[in-house]
């Protein structure tokens, strides 16, 4: 489990590809270490494809509306191979939000709706970078992007004022963007 990070330090954890450590960034209890994902991805939850896994969208439909009254959003290791619109749709309500242990490769624009969040796991997915309008989370503290595949970081996480952990571990990426210096 990541240390917590204290105010005013900032921490960012890299290391290259295959050099993993076992630690998932799960800090559910009774979850253990992470490999990575182990469930079929569910192709859409906007009805993209047509057909949605109808057991596993209902779970994720559940989690959703449990998110809407506690406002941890717990999507973590339900197959999902994008962040469906009703989660980013949860805008001022969500101040947690774990994508972690899924097949997504793309975060959307829309993620930029999530002003009140201040942690963001998506661990163990097939992200390969965030979009600008990350930048626009004025209250994330703690980013947590380790065993994806990114291999770039936009300027626009500099919008992230609060930042105060990036955890971008057994990614793609062998230099840090010098860019990052100026994050608080």
């Amino acid at each position: 489990k990541p240390d917590s990070p204290k105010p005013g330090s900032q921490k960012v954890l890299l290391k290259r590809q295959g050099s993993r450590d076992g630690r998932g960034d799960d800090d559910r209890p009774g979850t253990g270490a992470s490999s990575g994902p182990k469930s079929r991805p569910l192709t859409s939850m906007t009805g993209d494809s047509g057909q949605e896994d109808s057991k596993v969208g209902a779970a994720v439909l559940k989690r959703i509306d449990v998110a809407r009254k506690s406002g941890k959003l717990d999507l973590g290791g339900v197959g999902l191979s994008s962040v469906p619109s009703s989660a980013t749709d949860l805008g001022e309500i969500a101040r947690v939000v774990w994508l972690n242990d899924n097949h997504i490769a793309e975060l959307p624009a829309a993620v930029n709706q999530w002003v009140m969040v201040s942690q963001v796991k998506l661990g163990n997915n097939r992200l390969e970078t965030f979009p600008e309008e990350i930048g626009e989370m004025v209250a994330l503290q703690m980013l947590v992007a380790h065993d994806n595949h990114i291999d770039r970081i936009p300027e626009g996480i500099l919008g992230c004022k609060v930042l105060s952990m990036l955890d971008i571990r057994n990614n793609r990426m062998h230099r840090l963007p010098v860019f990052l210096a100026q994050l608080p």
